[in-house]
């Protein structure tokens, strides 16, 4: 009877061990668990991700404030020739907004939250920052 309640001791606490430690090396990644963007050239390669509080705010605030600006143009421009591609993924509220940056300093939107998508032009500062923003 003491061997049998030993074993079965041992065996709660291997359990619970193998359990605990399965956990802790599978759980989510970090990226998964914040917000983060996802950067690709023109080409469409994926060269970086951001994960930075700071430069994810700048994204989130910059499309914000163009979201609730009056000079949405509904369509992508004609001329425009491909330089990023973020993927930006919003954990809190859900969201995943495509943003498009053109060399002729416009940025095209879509899954914005209100506005859905829509085309604006950017400032010089706003075009350089995204250009090298990873």
């Amino acid at each position: 009877m003491k061997k049998t309640l030993v074993f079965l001791g041992f065996a709660v606490v291997l359990i619970g061990s193998i359990t605990l430690g399965w956990h802790l090396t599978h759980r989510p990644s970090s990226a998964t668990k914040q917000d983060y963007a996802q950067v690709y050239n023109a080409h469409q390669s994926k060269i970086a991700t951001i994960t930075n509080h700071q430069k994810i705010s700048y994204l989130s605030n910059l499309l914000g404030d163009l979201g609730s600006a009056r000079r949405v143009h509904p369509k992508k421009p004609q001329n425009g020739q491909l330089l990023r591609h973020f993927k930006i993924v919003q954990i809190n509220p859900s969201a995943k907004i495509d943003a498009f940056i053109y060399r002729n300093h416009t940025i095209t939107v879509k899954n914005l939250p209100v506005v859905h998508s829509g085309a604006w032009h950017l400032s010089s500062q706003q075009y350089q920052k995204l250009a090298h923003l990873r």
